[in-house]
């Protein structure tokens, strides 16, 4: 299934890069422990994942874990796929074959059920059915934002806060999905 996933991404990927969910400290899978996570095992696809050991800034990490967050509590909305278009996210990868009970990970028919409230599609699916649906979900997020534009200073928003508040900004209606916020 994963080879299946890694295929349609790369076919699909264009400059967006995708979200594995849900995020979990090592990739330990029903299937097996690879401790890094499958899509490593190839070059050439652009995946972001919430893991225990995250090789990026701390404002990235938070940001993550808010992305995260949301997908497994739900309900999904415009606004969760309005932050994932201005990330740069293109398809969102729900996955159902990681060892719960080892991992802690939560049910991911809650991502799956996020993912189809905040208005992604789902586009692929792989593998035996498990945990409620598919191995591997693919769902695409429409729109998402290819190359950054600049934006003259006056339309843009300035937050005092952290990273993972632009969600929750966006989520409060206080700053519209199409106002660039630094």
């Amino acid at each position: 299934a994963w080879t299946s996933t890694h295929d349609y991404l790369v076919r699909h990927k264009g400059d967006t890069r995708a979200l594995v969910l849900p995020g979990t400290g090592f990739a330990q899978q029903d299937w097996g422990w690879t401790l890094e996570e499958p899509l490593l095992a190839w070059d050439d696809v652009n995946f972001v994942t919430r893991s225990l050991v995250p090789l990026v800034p701390g404002q990235s990490v938070r940001f993550l874990t808010a992305l995260n967050t949301a997908f497994n509590a739900g309900p999904g909305s415009a606004p969760l796929a309005g932050v994932l278009r201005t990330a740069g996210v293109g398809h969102v990868v729900v996955r159902r074959d990681l060892d719960r009970a080892s991992t802690g990970s939560p049910y991911p028919g809650l991502a799956a059920r996020t993912a189809t409230d905040a208005g992604l599609q789902r586009v692929a699916e792989f593998g035996p059915r498990m945990q409620g649906g598919s191995q591997i979900e693919i769902y695409e997020v429409p729109g998402a934002v290819t190359t950054p534009t600049a934006t003259p200073v006056d339309q843009v928003r300035t937050m005092s806060g952290s990273t993972e508040g632009v969600l929750a900004a966006r989520s409060a209606r206080v700053v519209r999905e199409t106002t660039p916020v630094v």
